[in-house]
């Protein structure tokens, strides 16, 4: 609350780290714990409009706010994967020690390396077309290569500077 930040950390291993700024902020924590036992629920059709260089996209036609804009990086549309990826019904994990994201959803995991031109999908490497990258403490990554590989497809609209990406 009044425009104080807390930078929230996933901790790769079960933990997370919380840093607030002194004087004056109000935390409302909210944590949901989901059994193994439980079924994943349906994955549903999902359409996300991404505009480059802008924090506010569509979801379903519901305009929502991200923390971080999609860029464009040595001609490739990057941004911090993890609400793409949990979009299409995919979790993400942070492993410091190894600088890498592990991406998983059902029998697909991708594991991206920071700075790495390979990845590791379902334990083949495989190309990318550009490598991940850390930027203002957040983890950039090739956003058609990861959307793809949880079954998305992408589109780019050069002259409107978006991407569309649609579940079905």
């Amino acid at each position: 609350k009044n425009d104080k930040e807390v930078k929230f950390k996933d901790n790769g291993d079960g933990t997370f780290t919380f840093t607030m700024p002194s004087g004056g902020v109000e935390v409302e924590p909210f944590f949901e714990k989901i059994k193994a036992d439980e079924p994943v629920p349906e994955q549903k059709d999902m359409t996300m409009v991404l505009y480059i260089d802008q924090l506010t996209y569509l979801l379903n036609n519901t305009p929502v706010m991200n923390d971080m804009a999609p860029m464009i990086r040595s001609e490739r549309t990057a941004l911090p994967i993890r609400t793409v990826a949990e979009n299409l019904g995919a979790s993400v994990a942070w492993k410091e020690a190894d600088r890498k994201v592990t991406i998983t959803k059902a029998d697909t995991v991708i594991e991206i390396f920071i700075g790495e031109p390979i990845a590791i999908v379902n334990g083949d490497p495989v190309e990318l077309d550009m490598a991940a990258f850390i930027e203002n403490d957040r983890t950039y990554m090739p956003l058609r290569f990861v959307a793809e590989h949880l079954g998305a497809n992408v589109i780019w609209d050069g002259n409107a500077k978006t991407v569309t990406i649609t579940l079905k």
